[in-house]
């Protein structure tokens, strides 16, 4: 089981891109659902399979003495503690969370130049600065998470494929996962269009750098392609959506009440209960089921539907653009399958390699 937990909508930044709903509202969890939410965790504790916690916000390092109240009220079991946050705090973060958790996910957009821009001026430079320092003594997963802007993809000439590399040279970060900016519209076609072009081409480049790497032995941790590519040589075959919502994945709101996903916080049609009198999914809610398009799509059983928020409340014109994008990554990725086989076959690669927990806790599907 995975929980989402929002400890604060308290949050240090305005990211122009943010889709947070409430976020920057002066709401904490209190210490009565601290309680609740410990006791829902562990009494529905999953046997089979990992389970974790992902402090979630606002900035979740706005509420540390309540992190730390939740990770000794939960850690009797074998939990993983994994904190998302955008690293102005780092260098503040307590000891004893630093000691407790297993991955610290960080929004970074990829190069200076675009980070700064939605985040504001120096603030790339600080967060790298903050990292450095932790890194000294922090030895679990740190994971760059980066936001791919539609309207100015071509603004910036974006290169996905820069900002990975970028991230990944720094020797901080050992895994990144990017998801594209989440816009319900209005879906601008010449701006589609231009993103689309230049992201499949992106993504064209990042498939042959990884492939570079594999044909050497290594896999890089670049999540998305890595996820797709360990779904292909498995022949995975998505029921539900690959994010685990409605499945696996409860979003628990600062007041105890639990959705489906981040993005539905606050709509009452996608509660599926609160951590005092327990929870129950939606039944037909399917990848498979949500949304007729992809009843009649090839890759719908590759894809997983990507998202059940876009499915089930984009207009058609931006499910139709995030579904394009989804494409272009299963087209990428099976033209390299053949030899990815082959490199596993001769032993160049190990295929249980392909899989790391902490990419579970990731969309998978950007």
């Amino acid at each position: 089981m995975e929980y989402y937990l929002f400890v604060t909508k308290l949050c240090n930044l305005k990211c122009s891109y943010c889709s947070g709903i409430n976020i920057g509202r002066d709401v904490t969890i209190s210490n009565s659902t601290i309680e609740k939410v410990c006791s829902f965790v562990l009494n529905n504790y999953a046997a089979n399979g990992r389970n974790g916690i992902v402090f979630y916000g606002g900035e979740p390092l706005l509420a540390q003495e309540e992190i730390k109240k939740i990770i000794v009220g939960t850690n009797k079991k074998k939990i993983d503690y994994i904190i998302h946050t955008n690293g102005l705090l780092l260098d503040k973060i307590d000891p004893f969370i630093l000691e407790n958790i297993n991955a610290l996910f960080i929004s970074i957009d990829g190069i200076p130049e675009i980070h700064d821009y939605y985040k504001g001026k120096g603030n790339y430079s600080l967060i790298m600065r903050n990292l450095e320092k932790i890194r000294l003594d922090f030895r679990e997963i740190i994971l760059a998470r980066l936001t791919v802007p539609i309207s100015n993809y071509t603004k910036f000439q974006y290169s996905l494929m820069e900002s990975i590399e970028n991230i990944l040279n720094s020797g901080i970060f050992d895994a990144v996962h990017w998801q594209i900016e989440n816009s319900p519209g209005p879906c601008v076609k010449e701006e589609s269009d231009a993103f689309l072009k230049g992201y499949c081409e992106d993504l064209e480049d990042l498939g042959k750098y990884w492939m570079s790497s594999l044909r050497k032995g290594s896999i890089l941790k670049i999540i998305p392609i890595q996820t797709m590519a360990n779904d292909l040589i498995n022949n995975k075959r998505y029921n539900n959506f690959p994010c685990g919502c409605n499945e696996r994945l409860v979003v628990i709101d600062c007041d105890g009440e639990c959705y489906l996903c981040d993005e539905m916080i606050g709509k009452e049609k996608y509660k599926i209960g609160n951590v005092e009198k327990g929870i129950k999914f939606f039944e037909g809610y399917t990848c498979k089921t949500v949304n007729v398009q992809c009843n009649k799509c090839e890759y719908k059983e590759t894809c997983g539907g990507r998202c059940l928020n876009s499915c089930l409340l984009y207009p058609k014109d931006m499910f139709v653009f995030y579904c394009q994008a989804s494409k272009g990554l299963i087209n990428t990725m099976e033209k390299h399958l053949q030899e990815i086989r082959n490199l596993i076959s001769y032993n160049l690669v190990n295929k249980e390699e392909f899989k790391d927990w902490y990419a579970n806790y990731t969309e998978k599907r950007p």
